[in-house]
């Protein structure tokens, strides 16, 4: 149901609440209707100039929401409401009050006052029955049955139920704006926020799947099914072992490939196993050091992060047994580091970028900040946001 509807329907309403009653009574004619078609062109009025504000302001407190702001918005909209009403009710009544004092009142408005008595005057009920109480003193008495009592000339402006006519028109055409635009506002921002978790899902579901294919490609496989071949060879114990920390690798990355965090406890043990693999197939090449503050044990990370930055390091680096690749593992700060030294290859590398990439845009969509990196002569730095526990989302 579109806005425009909404409005049209609460203007048809409106009308036939104002019209029915005068048009329905016996008596009452064309002049009893000119005060309730003013009233509704007053509302129209008033609609036409304070929609796109009030529009305006709601849509601004509904980004205030949506940044998780606490600011007592629906208070400050009543608020604005009586604000806005009297604002309308000065701008009206003052100059009328002012414009009748120094000119008296309008022909046409005393000759639709002089009608309007008259008809009142002369439909009243019968004088009441024997028993009733009187009239109040100073009020005039209701004529005879069968009598009719001639009208007195107006000759002041009903002050004060003009002005409340003015006032209560005002109230309920704001309030109606503020309410309808509040309602659609908050429409709008529901579907906003099913649509962007609609995304969210589908890219974290693309990201996921690139990271399992990326943990299962054949490459992987291949070089690793290379060294098992050899090793079973050399030694049996060391390739029993090799088989179990393949498995434990294979394990985590199927297990972890739907959540979207991990502890970095959990992170770091199936680091071990994954380093394993490493230091079998390179040997000296290669050196870990892990050094992790047991404070941030508990700390999330999304999964797979630790061996991404490892392949990362590899595949940009140089490795022998004269200049091996030593990679530093830390924490420091409420982030996790891994740092290694810098040997660039003699050839170059055909690479994408696509890891650290989708490894940002993974933070992202977690709503951490992105990875930091640092390069130096020597050295290269990535640093990574870790989630504190107690303010992970339920996802």
């Amino acid at each position: 149901m579109s806005r425009s509807f909404v409005y049209l329907s609460i203007f048809s309403l409106a009308a036939l609440g104002l019209l029915i009653p005068p048009l329905s009574s016996p008596g009452q004619g064309l002049a009893f209707v000119v005060e309730e078609l003013v009233s509704l062109a007053l509302a129209l009025i008033i609609f036409g100039l304070s929609l796109k504000f009030i529009r305006r302001r709601i849509t601004q407190r509904v980004a205030l929401r949506e940044k998780g702001s606490n600011e007592k918005i629906y208070l400050k909209e009543v608020k604005e409401v009586l604000l806005g009403t009297a604002l309308i009710w000065l701008i009206i009544c003052v100059p009328a009050t002012l414009y009748y004092q120094a000119n008296g009142i309008p022909q046409f408005y005393k000759n639709l006052l002089e009608y309007k008595e008259t008809v009142r005057r002369t439909n009243r009920p019968p004088f009441p029955p024997p028993g009733t109480r009187p009239p109040p003193p100073g009020r005039r008495p209701l004529p005879r049955p069968g009598r009719e009592v001639p009208p007195v000339p107006p000759d002041y402006i009903p002050f004060w139920p003009f002005a409340l006519r003015v006032f209560g028109v005002s109230f309920i055409t704001i309030a109606s704006i503020y309410t309808v635009e509040e309602v659609y506002a908050n429409r709008q921002q529901l579907s906003q926020q099913k649509l962007a978790q609609q995304e969210w899902l589908k890219e974290q579901a693309v990201l996921q799947a690139n990271v399992l294919k990326k943990q299962l490609n054949p490459h992987f496989m291949f070089n690793t099914l290379n060294v098992l071949s050899e090793l079973i060879y050399e030694d049996i114990d060391k390739s029993h072992k090799f088989i179990n920390e393949l498995s434990k690798v294979y394990r985590y990355a199927i297990e972890h490939i739907e959540k979207p965090w991990s502890t970095l406890e959990e992170e770091i043990n199936f680091f071990h196993s994954y380093a394993y693999l490493l230091k079998i197939r390179f040997d000296e090449k290669l050196q870990f050091d892990i050094k992790i503050d047991d404070a941030y044990l508990d700390y999330r990370i999304p999964a797979m992060t630790l061996e991404l930055l490892a392949e990362n390091a590899i595949k940009h680096n140089a490795l022998s047994n004269e200049s091996p690749l030593s990679v530093h593992i830390l924490s420091k700060g409420g982030r996790l580091i891994v740092k290694n030294n810098l040997q660039t290859r003699d050839e170059e590398i055909d690479s994408t970028g696509i890891g650290l990439q989708n490894l940002n845009r993974r933070l992202e969509l977690l709503g951490q900040p992105r990875a930091e990196q640092t390069v130096s002569e020597h050295f290269f730095e990535i640093s990574v946001p870790l989630k504190n526990a107690l303010n992970i989302d339920r996802l």
